[in-house]
């Protein structure tokens, strides 16, 4: 049995298979009258042209691309001046170990030496140009301070010579 749409306008009344009318609900009606479910309300009724659905999707496409594509840009970039900034590492390490070698020739005893005779004039001094200044008295040799400091304090400092401080 095929359900009916009851419209507003045919509400009261029910139509039989002979063709009589009887009232709904009435106790004379043969069939009982057939009530359409209640439509459910959809949670997205938006339909939108087949065409624009396209169009939406054919940009979304093209701006993922386009996102893409700017991310692989700029890992290559990155790449690029990672190899880069490699290249200028070894060559100033390279520079580096040069500089270093230098450093350890200049520093070297005998080249000083070498220099200071032939390039510079310098000769050993003969024992009378050698003056030897005596040292002073007051001096201490350890610590740069001098004797009068020393024996100076009163007892605190024979206290502290007495620990042996």
């Amino acid at each position: 049995m095929a359900s009916r749409r009851i419209n507003p306008y045919a509400k009261a009344y029910s139509f039989g298979t002979d063709g009589s009318a009887a009232l709904a609900g009435s106790l004379s009606s043969i069939r009982p009258l057939s009530i359409a479910p209640p439509r459910q309300k959809q949670a997205f009724a938006i339909r939108a042209p087949l065409w624009s659905v396209i169009v939406a999707v054919a940009a979304a496409a093209c701006l993922f691309s386009f996102l893409l594509l700017g991310v692989r840009s700029q890992a290559t970039e990155a790449a690029k001046r990672g190899n880069a900034l490699r290249g200028t590492l070894a060559h100033a390490e390279e520079i580096n170990g040069a500089l270093e070698v230098k450093i350890a020739g200049a520093n070297d005893p005998s080249r000083i030496h070498a220099i200071a005779q032939n390039r510079l004039g310098m000769t050993q001094p003969a024992p009378e140009q050698i003056v030897r200044l005596p040292r002073e008295p007051s001096a201490h040799p350890g610590t740069g301070t001098n004797a009068a400091q020393q024996e100076g304090g009163g007892w605190f400092r024979s206290l502290l010579a007495f620990f042996g401080l």
